[in-house]
């Protein structure tokens, strides 16, 4: 008697153990979508982010392209000096 008392115990103990691992098991599952969840929420606004930067807590991006002007002058008598007026505002009929 005594020996199926222990028996029905442990096989008792065993049924809690099963019941408390397959609850863990459970609970971490969860755990792992939330987590996958909240990376992927993450994950927009970063990519979002690699292309802006920031004004206090705004991000701000831009679109579009750069104009790039370009001038170049070939004078008769040389380079034009350093300091010149010439050097800012290139006037076409302006030789030195």
């Amino acid at each position: 008697m005594a020996g199926a008392s222990r028996s029905r115990s442990r096989c008792a103990q065993h049924d809690a153990t099963r019941a408390q691992g397959a609850a863990l098991l459970e609970a971490t599952r969860v755990l792992q979508t939330r987590q996958e969840e909240l990376a992927r929420q993450i994950a927009v606004p970063q990519q979002q982010e690699d292309q802006s930067f920031r004004v206090g807590n705004m991000p701000v991006s831009c679109a579009g392209h750069v104009k790039l002007n370009a001038v170049s002058q070939r004078t008769g008598g040389g380079q034009v000096p350093d300091g010149s007026i010439l050097c800012d505002f290139p006037i076409p009929v302006a030789s030195l």
